[in-house]
């Protein structure tokens, strides 16, 4: 038999279906010091870590991308507050601290973080959110539009 090749998916899999039933999407972008510019993997491989230990929930979806010595983190996650404004500031002071500062060094910078809800209750009143995952569809040919 020949070789298997397996190929990563950038975000990971995701479960909709599970208990908690509140998705948010967290961005985080953080502005690198000039002399230590972790590589990309590896901001991954730390950022999966330590959200799951953070938020204390599966990481459903990570992304990271490079620009120059800025780093734009998105993650979707199940599970946690995020419509909480007290969690946030909770949220991003744990960045700052045990991910920015250890991974990038202490003169790097969280210089954004975005936070939406993506599917749960917001807990105001309004019926809950809804998400949608729809798997991928690849095409062996390369589609041409008009």
């Amino acid at each position: 038999m020949g070789d298997q090749v397996t190929v990563a998916r950038p975000w990971g899999g995701m479960n909709p279906n599970s208990t908690h039933q509140r998705w948010s999407a967290w961005t985080f972008v953080v502005q690198a010091r000039a002399d230590k510019r972790p590589a990309r993997l590896e901001v991954v491989d730390n950022a999966r870590r330590f959200f799951r230990a953070g938020f204390k929930s599966t990481v459903g979806r990570l992304q990271v991308e490079v620009t120059g010595s800025r780093y734009v983190i998105a993650v979707q996650i199940e599970g946690p507050p995020c419509h909480d404004p007290a969690y946030r500031l909770h949220v991003a002071g744990e960045v700052r601290e045990r991910f920015v500062r250890p991974g990038f060094g202490p003169g790097a910078r969280l210089v954004q973080m975005d936070v939406r809800l993506l599917a749960g209750t917001a807990e105001d009143g309004q019926p809950a959110a809804q998400l949608l995952v729809l798997p991928s569809i690849y095409f062996d040919e390369p589609v041409v539009t008009p």
